[in-house]
């Protein structure tokens, strides 16, 4: 992966348990865990399960 892929907190590629990596599809965009570090799993939502939008 390029530098900067993955948030600081992700070592030797392990996310650490109960956490996930949340990245956009845009990355010079993307608010996501390369700014965020790894979320808790009990901040997810939901699923996307079909886009809106092509």
């Amino acid at each position: 992966m390029p530098p900067g892929a993955l948030p600081d907190d992700v070592s030797c590629g392990h996310v650490p348990p109960g956490r996930l990596v949340l990245l956009g599809d845009n990355p010079g965009v993307s608010f996501d865990s390369r700014h965020l570090g790894c979320l808790p799993c009990e901040r997810v939502l939901g699923t996307v399960v079909r886009r809106l939008s092509c």
